[in-house]
């Protein structure tokens, strides 16, 4: 096939990171003997190139080679069976990092529908490593991006992923410019050892645990302390089973339940009833009776098992109902006379209604607090408007920040002193923007 005939396809490749010396290695064993095992392709949608579904460092060093035709099979799959390929392909290379088996891991549970046993099968893992490179994800990115360019061992970003993200972004370039250990990093991280009065699951048994450092805390000199797990791998592994079981739980209320690690970003959005995000009333009510329509459980450190509710699982078809409801709005707004290329109506006198009998002052203030009471009872079971309500809060006191673009287009600062208004453009978005925008404003108050 002509090299000029194939393409890499944006955000398709798990891989990220391409040794340069060891692509020119590469490069220079096919001048020699060409390349031995084929390219995987498949044709794009108007087939005119070909997308590359497996070999994009064959292909890097061919075109440094300076080849111009390369040995293809052509495989005639959909995005989903291409992207299978890929995943099985890759899992099984010795040259990918461990940061880049778990994005693989990520997709591969993704692909199967949340079920890990068949993730499994399709990478040819046991289940120990798939959920090891799954608790990688877990890790910032500038840490997953080290791993990947072998600046640092998986060693070290083991032990990192059990911090705040913002703590390993700080600790990434320390540990790089001065070389540490995974020994000296394990013993700098003493104090960070997991407590086990904050674990999610039962610690009956850890006790007498050989791990818990309170057991060693009468007989030696040195300890970090009391009540400390110091197996990282088994509170992970206790906890991921909580989790499992928190899960089946959830799924008998939700019916759909995904772990946050076994559904990406682009795999869910939050259904939304009005604003610019919104689907409608009565689209709102047929959605929640979807079958990909549930509920996310987290399993990041401090917030395991928490649930967070109204997720669709089906982000395109989330789109196409927006999209349909914002062009009804368009279609019913009504259109003024001078629109309708007729005059404007002439004013008419009309006779004023009779007034309604006035309501007691008290009678009033019992519907209001009612009113109150029932809206307040609402709130506990929707941690969204927990979050959007402590926005408001937080953005009452210390002010709305300066936004980058891609925020700005909101247009939240113009919003600020109608509070209704804006709560329901934070209403309308995901918590991944919450989050970042309470951050923000969070250092304003500061």
């Amino acid at each position: 096939m002509p090299v000029a005939l194939l393409q890499v396809k944006e955000g398709f490749n798990h891989r990220r990171y391409f040794d340069e010396a060891a692509l020119n290695d590469l490069a220079e064993d096919i001048r020699r003997n060409r390349i031995a095992q084929p390219l995987v392709i498949r044709p794009n949608e108007d087939k005119t190139v070909f997308y590359i579904i497996a070999g994009e460092r064959r292909y890097r060093a061919a075109q440094i080679a300076g080849l111009t035709n390369v040995p293809c099979i052509v495989r005639l799959v959909s995005e989903a069976e291409a992207y299978a390929i890929s995943v099985s392909e890759n899992a099984q290379r010795e040259d990918v990092s461990a940061a880049e088996q778990a994005v693989i891991a990520h997709r591969a549970v993704g692909l199967s529908d949340g079920d890990r046993e068949e993730a499994c099968r399709l990478l040819g893992w046991s289940r120990k490593k798939l959920n090891a490179r799954l608790l990688l994800l877990h890790c910032d990115k500038s840490v997953l991006s080290a791993v990947a360019e072998r600046k640092i061992s998986i060693g070290h970003a083991e032990l990192l992923a059990g911090l705040p993200k913002e703590l390993q972004a700080q600790t990434l370039p320390s540990l790089i410019d001065k070389g540490v250990t995974v020994a000296q990093l394990k013993e700098h991280l003493g104090r960070y050892a997991y407590r086990i009065d904050s674990a999610a699951f039962d610690t009956a048994d850890c006790a007498k645990c050989q791990h818990n450092s309170a057991q060693g805390n009468d007989l030696f000199g040195e300890s970090i302390g009391d009540g400390r797990c110091l197996n990282q791998s088994c509170f992970n592994e206790k906890t991921a089973q909580w989790i499992e079981a928190k899960k089946a739980e959830a799924a008998d209320e939700y019916g759909v339940v995904y772990l946050e690690t076994e559904k990406p970003a682009d795999q869910r959005v939050y259904l939304v009833r009005d604003g610019l995000k919104g689907v409608g009333r009565e689209q709102y009510a047929t959605c929640q009776s979807c079958a990909r329509y549930g509920a996310l459980m987290l399993t990041e450190k401090g917030r395991e098992g928490k649930l967070e509710t109204g997720v669709c699982f089906d982000p395109a078809c989330n789109q196409e109902k927006v999209n349909a409801h914002q062009a009804s709005l368009t279609e019913e707004k009504p259109r003024t006379a001078k629109e309708a290329g007729g005059k404007a109506p002439k004013a008419t006198t009309r006779k004023k209604k009779a007034s309604a009998p006035a309501v007691s002052g008290k009678l009033t203030a019992y519907a209001t607090s009612l009113h109150h009471r029932a809206a307040a009872g609402e709130v506990p079971s929707d941690p969204h408007l927990v979050k959007v309500l402590g926005l408001l809060a937080l953005i009452k006191e210390a002010g709305m920040p300066d936004l980058d673009p891609e925020y700005d287009e909101l247009k939240l600062k113009s919003r600020v002193s109608d509070r209704a208004k804006l709560m329901a453009v934070l209403l309308a978005q995901d918590d991944m923007f919450l989050d970042e925008l309470q951050t923000r404003a969070a250092a304003l108050l500061v």
